[in-house]
């Protein structure tokens, strides 16, 4: 790692709940006291001027880049450096940081600074996934988790973190719906009721340390598919209790498919979209797969963990 000396810096100034006071000071002088040429770019903003900055950044040298923020902020810096190949650090500075939790990247900023000049390290190529163009990791769902996200504030997000979500979480729970929806997974056509559609690359769910199920892995090359039809409350305690009890392939309210090249989401009416914590549009959407496509740095000593 000792040999990048030009970094691109991915910052989102409103992200989540760092611990840091100024975490921009800190990464900042981070770099500066290592003799590390930077330039930050402020996300989100318009993806045609990120993509002209990225690439006269590149043109004068860069070598690496920095996400600093939530996974919102890594999908940005992920989709602007698909056509690149240029290895990631992940600063975790959202609300969830999903993907830094299941890469066992350190969550204190301190910590995590010091991916950028440490030979303890190596890269690790995952998968990720496209949608209207744009490239993502974690995941992609619509249901009641899109539906939440919707109707989240990002101030209360930032104030209250995880638990900005709880209380609409609650008002979807109590107002369950089940929705007809068509699914087109590699080919296969079927239609559902569901209340949730969650397509993933990620292991983990919302909470740390909540998992799908223990064969998902970010880099096995498919995104896995699961269906969710909760009618009512005690459907989504017994959801819940086969999650912790890692037997959801035996609940049968809940549907699971691997999807190796693409699947496509439609419903009778419009629902929010949400990846990577982000709402990104409305159904119907097409999701492409794209195995082994981004390099990002861990530390050595995780790796086995992450499998």
């Amino acid at each position: 790692m000792g040999t990048n000396r030009s970094a691109i810096v991915f910052y989102n100034e409103k992200s989540g709940q760092c611990t840091s006071v100024h975490p921009r000071v800190e990464i900042e002088q981070f770099l500066e006291d290592h003799h590390l040429d930077y330039e930050v770019l402020l996300v989100p903003q318009s993806k045609d001027k990120l993509r002209k900055e990225v690439a006269l950044l590149l043109e004068q040298g860069a070598d690496l880049a920095i996400a600093a923020g939530g996974d919102g902020t890594v999908s940005i810096a992920c989709d602007l450096l698909m056509d690149h190949n240029l290895p990631l650090i992940i600063l975790p500075l959202g609300t969830g940081n999903l993907l830094a939790k299941e890469l066992h990247i350190p969550q204190k900023l301190e910590s995590a600074l010091e991916l950028i000049t440490s030979d303890d390290n190596r890269t690790f190529t995952l998968d990720t996934f496209s949608c209207d163009g744009q490239f993502y990791i974690m995941n992609l769902s619509v249901g009641v988790s899109s539906q939440i996200m919707e109707l989240t504030p990002a101030e209360e997000k930032k104030r209250l973190g995880f638990f900005a979500y709880f209380r609409h979480f609650i008002e979807q729970i109590l107002g369950l719906e089940l929705k007809k929806v068509v699914i087109t997974h590699d080919g296969h056509r079927e239609t559902f009721m569901a209340t949730e559609v969650m397509l993933t690359n990620s292991r983990l769910i919302a909470v740390n340390p909540l998992e799908w199920a223990e064969d998902v892995f970010i880099d096995d090359g498919v995104l896995d598919l699961f269906i969710v039809r909760a009618a009512n409350l005690t459907d989504i305690i017994g959801f819940v209790h086969s999650i912790f009890t890692k037997r959801i392939w035996q609940n049968p309210i809940v549907h699971h498919f691997k999807i190796q090249e693409s699947c496509t989401i439609e419903t009778a009416h419009s629902l929010p979209v949400q990846a990577d914590g982000d709402l990104v549009g409305k159904t119907p959407v097409e999701v492409i797969v794209h195995p082994k496509s981004l390099k990002v740095y861990v530390p050595s000593s995780e790796v086995g963990k992450i499998r």
